[in-house]
């Protein structure tokens, strides 16, 4: 009896037939071109494989080698490097405690300038931050980072010719922010006696907790006058006016 070349090749018999497939190459071969089909391009599977998270969008700008650099905070052997109206920053990491680039980005230039001069002064017997507008710039950069510079921007401000210029309501709001306690009592006794009442922007300024503490003062004082009244000036008050009418 006559065997084809597979059951040659199932029982040993003869010689493997070239002619005839290997077992299973068939099935092997339709699997093959079916994964293969899978595999082909779709749009169903571009999506599937793009990657799901969140994204980070780079906005296009400069390279650092075209930015021009600060002529004066800018340190070749500087670590933190950030950039603030398109001029690029490098400076000394061991100065900037918690160093976030984005929040100096977000400053003024001017303000980052003044609250420069004060880390790298180029003269420390007078400081280049002369003005409210410098120590309140200086202040805004400094805190909290930097609590001896805070400290030194509140001492400038407490100086007669800066102090004077500073309303009780600026230095409530300042005593506020910065916690400058010494300034604190002084404006709350000079908005509780002050004539006129506090406008809504002063009260904006201050918030509702001062409002209520300078109303509270003010409620004492005029519901016990006689306990928070020099008895001494109202006596010398009263000598005057009996002497004015005297002479009418």
């Amino acid at each position: 009896m006559h065997m084809g070349g597979l059951e040659r090749r199932l029982f040993g018999t003869a010689e493997p037939d070239d002619t005839l497939p290997p077992v299973g190459a068939r099935r092997w071969r339709s699997r093959s071109r079916s994964r293969s089909r899978s595999r082909s391009w779709s749009p169903r599977r571009v999506a599937r494989d793009i990657p799901v998270g969140p994204s980070v969008f780079v906005v296009p700008g400069p390279s650092y080698a075209q930015r021009p650099r600060h002529a004066r905070f800018w340190f070749a052997d500087g670590g933190c490097v950030f950039v603030v109206g398109g001029t690029e920053y490098k400076v000394h990491r061991h100065l900037f405690p918690g160093f976030d680039a984005a929040f100096y980005a977000a400053q003024e230039k001017d303000a980052v300038d003044r609250f420069l001069s004060i880390l790298y002064p180029t003269n420390y017997v007078d400081s280049e931050a002369k003005t409210v507008a410098d120590c309140l710039a200086v202040l805004s950069i400094a805190h909290p980072r930097h609590p001896a510079i805070v400290q030194l921007a509140i001492h400038h401000l407490s100086a007669p010719a800066l102090f004077s210029s500073l309303s009780a309501v600026d230095r409530l709001s300042l005593s506020q922010t910065y916690d400058i306690q010494a300034w604190r009592i002084a404006a709350v006794r000079e908005l509780a006696f002050r004539a006129e009442p506090l406008n809504v922007e002063e009260g904006r300024k201050i918030g509702v907790d001062m409002l209520v503490v300078i109303a509270a003062v003010k409620q004492e004082v005029l519901a016990n006058l006689g306990r928070y009244v020099d008895e001494g000036k109202v006596g010398e008050l009263i000598g005057r006016e009996v002497e004015r009418v005297k002479k009418d």
